[in-house]
């Protein structure tokens, strides 16, 4: 009886599976082409602390999937780096017009063919002002791959990795 409370209390406080979060988070390996997509988001009406939940899709190269959803209460290394993404340095506006005299602009750009393809996709504002959301995308080496490798490296230490 107690077991059966406790799996109802639980179920009750995960997301729905239409629930998308209020952030997307993605990574794309170019050789292996393993998908790791990542919703984030808030359990609504928790008694205590805020908790924070985590679901995570796998795809591998033939279309296999494996779907875990974790949060704060099981998984307490996922909230300093959910907490750090609102620090996280954004990247800034790069066009050739840029007067800064910098030699860093468009013309000095590395690719990397099999790298990793990240993208966050967070709610945003300008300050005082209503804005709508921000997305950003980069390949290795830059501080949203590190993010997301974090994230990623915390909520394996909770679940384990399938396909």
């Amino acid at each position: 009886m107690i077991a059966t409370l406790s799996a109802l209390i639980v179920a009750a406080s995960e997301p729905t599976g239409a629930d998308p979060g209020w952030a997307q988070v993605s990574a794309w390996h170019a050789l292996s082409k393993l998908t790791v997509e990542m919703s984030i988001g808030t359990l609504e009406g928790e008694a205590g602390p805020q908790v924070y939940w985590v679901r995570r899709t796998l795809s591998g190269p033939n279309r296999q999937t494996a779907t875990i959803t974790t949060d704060t209460r099981r998984c307490a290394g996922i909230l300093p780096v959910l907490k750090a993404l609102n620090t996280l340095p954004t990247p800034r506006i790069d066009t050739p017009l840029r007067e800064t005299g910098d030699t860093g602009g468009v013309t000095n750009v590395t690719v990397i063919a099999d790298g990793v393809g990240y993208s966050l996709h967070v709610p945003a504002d300008y300050g005082r002002r209503a804005g709508d959301g921000l997305t950003i995308t980069s390949n290795v080496d830059t501080p949203l791959a590190d993010w997301v490798e974090r994230l990623q490296t915390a909520v394996r230490a909770c679940v384990p990795e399938k396909p």
